[in-house]
């Protein structure tokens, strides 16, 4: 799968469904080049359902919607992801909109910039498979989106130009819509001559009196806050914290994942540790050579520093993260609260792991957990800040804390620099699109359960005192791990799912299923990855990882890994590969 071919498959599909649309902005070397966005405009009523069939194009060529945002009302701006047969990952940005809006104020219609749309043709004289608005409709629009946005290179002016000189006079009258006299000439003469350098530099004087000729109304005004206050509600940004031993790779994987290419993210920023209130992202932190060295304080002092972190925590992320990612930003965070109990020493805490394990329980959780892993004999070659027995014990002890939290990622860090920033890429790239999926309603898998399996479900999730109790007894189910919003249970009755459990997507789990710990008392449990299917009465037990689209057949017994696309039956038997 490539662009081209993604893109092409989703004209087909709204040519089919008869949808009228068009591609604004510069399309001369769509669908086989693209650049940068490909802009779409529909009518308003058939946005959620234009982006329900982009999400189902892309699910049916093996990608994922990773991203939806509401940037302005009546428009969603969807990032697809999928990987290539190298690892590397590539992504499309497609933007819908109906009404023509920028920052509350209603700039065209949607009726307008559809009323004369035409094929696209290419330099050679054939159709290109989509349609655009009238030369002078495209002029406007995309005359207007730089303008506004203060931003006119020289390939942009080049297509204006182009638009313009297929319809001059309807340029013009456009241009009337908008500003005054002084300004249309100027634009005029730059248009037609293609020369942009006179109107580069008045960029913010022809901003502000498109903006003065189109002043707020009421409507629009409304919906402008509905739109702010649905994007406070259901951030679109993610907070990821990076955890594993010195000599793991943490700040070289960090540093990849912030400077690179993200359209998936509007931004992206770091922080060490916590988000240190009056001091976010100025300090640089200083690396520590000797982490052990101090001792440890007093019981008095150490409880003091878990009180101030837990506050600083819990009122950094709600002064600082949280607008953070309501602005759809990627927060990478090296080490976060939980390395107070995996490596006290550094933090020269002497007091009670109790006192810290109570602590956690008011600070925010990340969305991601990325826990870097490696030998102990590679750890100290990178790093020999502490013991080869000490690391060994930071080492089991992330994996530990890796298999007790929720959407936690182990990668190894043995491998080279480029291919873990890919996977741990990948990794956040699932997160966002299951939170995606979430927000937007993408999962209606889930509608094929039945209402009993609602029902038990919805109580399951909730933990609503005695009747949660009474549900579980009722359909004589132990179902206490977090539960994706696509799961599937046909028949919900005596299955058993341990809370450290963790689900993938569009997993499917028939009845009498136990998924759960092996040894008495250990905390840990199975891993299922994406589009698994467990049969009747299996069984499985352990930290073990069930790879993407396996089959455990009814009655089977796991306790071992088991790879992707494959059959089990029996006790850890693989019989035949599924198809991929």
């Amino acid at each position: 799968m490539d662009h081209s071919t993604l893109l092409q498959d989703l004209f087909r599909l709204l040519d089919e469904r008869a949808i009228a649309y068009c591609v604004v902005g510069d399309w001369r070397d769509l669908p086989k080049l693209i650049t940068g966005d490909v802009d779409l405009v529909v009518e308003p009523a058939k946005i959620a359902a234009t982006v329900r069939w982009i999400h189902d194009v892309a699910t049916r060529a093996g990608a994922r919607v990773v991203q939806c945002l509401e940037h302005e009302q009546g428009s969603r701006y969807l990032v697809i992801a999928w990987t290539r047969p190298d690892g590397q990952i590539e992504t499309l940005a497609i933007d819908v909109c109906g009404d023509y809006f920028r920052v509350g104020r209603r700039m065209l219609r949607a009726h307008e910039i559809l009323a004369e749309r035409r094929a696209a043709v290419g330099i050679d004289g054939r159709g290109l498979g989509f349609t655009v608005p009238a030369a002078s409709v495209a002029f406007i629009y995309y005359l207007v989106k730089r303008i506004d946005k203060r931003s006119l290179n020289e390939r942009q002016g080049e297509y204006l130009t182009m638009e313009w000189r297929a319809n001059p006079e309807g340029a013009v009258e456009q241009l009337d819509r908008f500003w005054g006299p002084e300004h249309v000439a100027l634009l005029a003469h730059a248009a037609a001559n293609g020369e942009w350098g006179a109107v580069r530099a008045a960029l913010p004087q022809l901003r502000a009196a498109l903006r003065w000729r189109l002043p707020y109304s009421l409507l629009p005004l409304l919906g402008e806050l509905r739109r702010r206050w649905r994007r406070v509600r259901s951030p679109s940004g993610l907070l990821v914290a990076v955890l594993g031993a010195d000599g793991s790779g943490k700040s070289s994987v960090i540093a990849a994942l912030a400077s690179g290419s993200r359209p998936e993210f509007r931004r992206a920023t770091t922080l060490h540790l916590r988000p240190r209130i009056g001091s976010f992202s100025r300090k640089p932190h200083r690396a520590v050579s000797r982490p052990h060295a101090a001792p440890p304080r007093g019981r008095l002092l150490s409880s003091a520093k878990v009180l101030l972190f837990t506050l600083d925590y819990l009122v950094g992320y709600w002064v600082k993260l949280r607008p953070r990612l309501v602005r759809s930003t990627l927060i990478l965070c090296d080490r976060y609260f939980d390395d107070l109990l995996i490596d006290p020493r550094r933090y020269r805490y002497g007091g009670s792991p109790l006192l810290v394990r109570r602590a956690r329980w008011f600070v925010p959780r990340p969305d991601l957990w990325l826990v870097l892993d490696a030998p102990v004999h590679l750890l100290q070659a990178r790093k020999c800040e502490v013991s080869s027995v000490e690391a060994a014990r930071q080492r089991e002890a992330y994996l530990q804390l890796a298999a007790t939290q929720k959407h936690t990622v182990v990668i190894d860090s043995t491998q080279p620099l480029v291919t873990v920033v890919e996977q741990a890429r990948w990794a956040i790239m699932e997160r966002l699109s299951r939170q995606t999926a979430r927000r937007m309603g993408f999962t209606v898998r889930a509608e094929q359960n039945p209402i009993t399996t609602r029902a038990l479900l919805f109580f399951c999730r909730h933990r609503i005192p005695a009747l949660s109790r009474f549900m579980r007894v009722l359909f004589n189910c132990d179902i206490y791990c977090e539960l994706p919003p696509d799961l599937l249970v046909p028949h919900p009755y005596g299955i058993v799912i341990h809370s450290a459990a963790r689900l993938g997507a569009r997993v499917t789990i028939m009845q009498q299923v136990t998924i759960g710990s092996k040894d008495p008392g250990a905390s840990v449990a199975p891993v299922l990855s994406d589009d698994v299917y467990v049969g009747a009465g299996a069984r499985i037990l352990g930290a073990v990882r069930i790879g993407d689209g396996a089959v455990i057949g009814a009655n089977a017994v796991v306790t071992r890994d088991v790879p992707a696309h494959v059959t089990v039956v029996g006790a850890n038997r693989i019989v035949r590969r599924s198809a991929a």
